[in-house]
């Protein structure tokens, strides 16, 4: 039953020819793959079955990123961001808040492989200012990263016979 109404959902929203954009969104709509114009908050008319409306919100977020241990060092970020250029943003990557974190926790990754000694403030700033740069080229401002968790580890192995 679920999939008859998901199905008729579908039907009747590509029959829609209106377009909604919230207050804190953004967007564009897009004919045969290609855009043909970008959305402001408001109504804007669409073509059935030949447009294809897509919308992102604007407004600061925040991501906690997932805790990682490298080297001997445990670390957990959380990231505040918001969506600048939205069209870009939709258009630039299929997924740009997992890409963002992806990238955010691979720029932490290297900062700590090149230095274990390095401080939670130097890691962040560090990390911020290559993570602003990546985000610009999606149309995304970084606003912030902060240390959650920043602290020494040790990890042991037990070995045993399992006989």
């Amino acid at each position: 039953m679920g999939e008859f109404f998901a199905k008729f959902w579908d039907l009747i929203t590509a029959w829609w020819p209106i377009v909604i954009v919230g207050r804190y969104e953004g967007g564009l709509i897009l004919r045969n793959g290609k855009k043909v114009i970008e959305l402001e908050p408001g109504a804007h008319l669409r073509i059935p079955f030949f447009d294809e409306s897509m919308k992102c919100p604007v407004i600061p977020e925040n991501i906690d990123l997932k805790s990682q241990v490298i080297g001997n060092r445990l670390v957990k970020f959380c990231m505040c961001y918001r969506v600048v250029d939205a069209p870009l943003a939709l258009m630039a990557i299929q997924d740009y808040e997992d890409s963002l974190m992806n990238v955010a926790q691979g720029i932490i990754g290297s900062a700590l492989i090149e230095n274990e000694n390095i401080t939670a403030t130097e890691l962040k700033e560090h990390s911020l200012a290559d993570l602003k740069i990546q985000a610009a080229e999606w149309g995304i401002e970084v606003e912030s990263l902060e240390p959650i968790d920043f602290a020494k580890v040790r990890i042991y192995r037990m070995v045993g016979d399992e006989g």
